[in-house]
């Protein structure tokens, strides 16, 4: 009898995860011709990646998300009216629909062409996809984006305070207008870019999701957290310099997933630095009602100085925020 009881139980956990096991497809398109606003109601040419024809380039690109299993396919269909482009996703393996390994080297899409990227949702975490065809010019440019792939755990937490949460996603990056003119940007069908052709880098504009310094001055970005709600924080640095983000004191940060750190804790001045195309989740809490700022600085790697520093307002509540 037992050992029925425990063929049953082994059946319904089989049974359980063949049903979880979702085939879900995604379409990038993949673009060349978007206009994107910095400071100063000045604006610069960008690539980028949308999901509608109709939609315009923002950066970051369309934001994917999936469940931990998920067999997933990127349709992306490049209307680019120029080079070849491609898919690749930063710590996943993404295969050709006939399962052998895509090679960067020979897997371009050209133009009005669509091309086909199978995985496994495997890890749950948050990822940076981008085009790898003429690095690192084409991210600079603007295609990227962010693949959040969802844990099961994180919907069956044990806690009423557990489940009681929600979700910021900030992606930081910098601009430098000189890498956007069209000299660089209308490249021509087969041409490769030559990082001599490059001009120094030297950004001039920083963004959190999108939002310039002036954005952020006026505080069209606010962050609502609750004494009662958990918050948890996705940092994406899509940019080529280091960004270190300093938490106030009143507010608990630890490390959900990411790069390895000591106790899954911040430093005891409660700051993170994140390397380019680095992602880290973080699980946020509070206990005090009060105003605060979350500092962003950008540092120059070459020198190693702050060069740029924003500010993100925080208001803290002690109800229950929708």
């Amino acid at each position: 009898m037992l050992c029925m009881k425990n063929m049953i139980c082994i059946l319904g956990i089989l049974l359980i995860h063949v049903t979880t096991i979702a085939q879900v497809n995604k379409l990038i398109i993949g673009r060349t011709t978007g206009i994107f606003q910095v400071e100063n109601k000045e604006s610069v040419r960008v690539f980028g990646f949308t999901n509608t024809l109709s939609g315009q380039v923002t950066l970051p690109g369309t934001t994917i998300e999936v469940m931990e299993g998920d067999n997933v396919t990127l349709d992306f269909w490049n209307i680019s009216q120029g080079d070849p482009h491609e898919i690749f996703i930063k710590g996943i393996q993404l295969k050709k629909k006939d399962s052998s390994p895509i090679k960067n080297a020979d897997n371009s899409v050209h133009h009005m062409e669509h091309g086909y990227y199978s995985f496994i949702a495997k890890q749950p975490g948050t990822y940076v996809y981008y085009c790898p065809v003429n690095y690192p010019f084409n991210i600079q440019a603007g295609m990227f984006g962010v693949l959040v792939i969802r844990g099961h755990e994180d919907h069956l937490s044990s806690t009423s305070k557990e489940l009681n949460q929600k979700e910021l996603l900030w992606c930081s990056f910098e601009m430098d207008p000189k890498w956007h003119e069209n000299s660089l940007m209308d490249v021509e069908y087969g041409q490769q870019l030559e990082l001599s052709e490059l001009p120094p880098y030297k950004p001039q504009h920083f963004f959190i999701n999108g939002k310039t310094n002036e954005q952020l001055n006026n505080k069209e970005m606010v962050v609502n957290l609750d004494t009662e709600q958990a918050t948890v924080l996705r940092l994406v640095n899509t940019g080529f310099w280091k960004h270190k983000i300093k938490f106030p004191k009143e507010l608990k940060v630890e490390v959900k997933r990411g790069n390895a750190l000591k106790h899954n804790k911040l430093s005891s001045l409660n700051q993170l630095t994140i390397k380019p195309l680095e992602t880290f989740e973080l699980w946020i809490t509070c206990e005090k009602k009060t105003n605060m700022n979350i500092q962003f600085d950008f540092i120059n790697p070459e020198t190693n100085s702050i060069e740029n520093t924003q500010y993100i307002p925080v208001k803290i509540k002690n109800n229950h925020i929708n």
